[in-house]
């Protein structure tokens, strides 16, 4: 999906080039032709860099900033909400307690990567409970910034009880 969404962009710039060429008078077309195949040139050189290196800079660096918490449906129609983020391990610790906001049960923990390294266990996920978890690491090479993901239902604020703003 993400690259999608990229994917969509370059399209529209490049219908705006063809739209300069279309759209303009006879004697500009050769100016505009050429802005036309330089910007066609970088869409392809683009696209064959993300085929041919799916795992490079770029890509790390657009996962790491793709952020899917929200509220949605599933297949039966009934609310899941979704949290992300992020958790630092040390070899100091060796674990680290991750404070959720609160859930009616215990959610489901999800690792989804570690930022920036590939090919490396994901911390074992230790103690779940409604508002909080821990991860714990075993090896030396497991240390740095995780990411996680939580699923289940929220408890939803009760308007009545709400805390006043001063």
């Amino acid at each position: 999906m993400k690259y999608f969404v990229i994917l969509a962009n370059v399209a529209s710039i490049a219908g705006f080039g063809a739209s300069l060429v279309t759209f303009s008078p006879p004697e500009d077309i050769h100016y505009k032709g050429l802005i036309l195949i330089i910007v066609l040139l970088i869409t392809v050189s683009f696209w064959l860099y993300f085929y041919f290196r799916p795992l490079n800079k770029l890509a790390r660096n657009i996962d790491r900033r793709v952020d899917y918490t929200g509220k949605y449906l599933n297949t039966l129609g009934e609310d899941v909400d979704v949290l992300e983020g992020a958790a630092e391990i040390d070899t100091t610790t060796w674990d680290t307690l991750i404070t959720l906001p609160p859930f009616e049960e215990p959610p489901k923990i999800v690792i989804i990567n570690r930022n920036g390294i590939k090919n490396s266990k994901a911390p074992d996920i230790l103690d779940v409970t409604t508002e909080s978890f821990r991860m714990k690491i075993s090896d030396s090479r497991q240390f740095g910034l995780w990411r996680w993901r939580a699923r289940g239902k929220l408890l939803q604020l009760n308007e009545k009880h709400k805390p006043s703003k001063k």
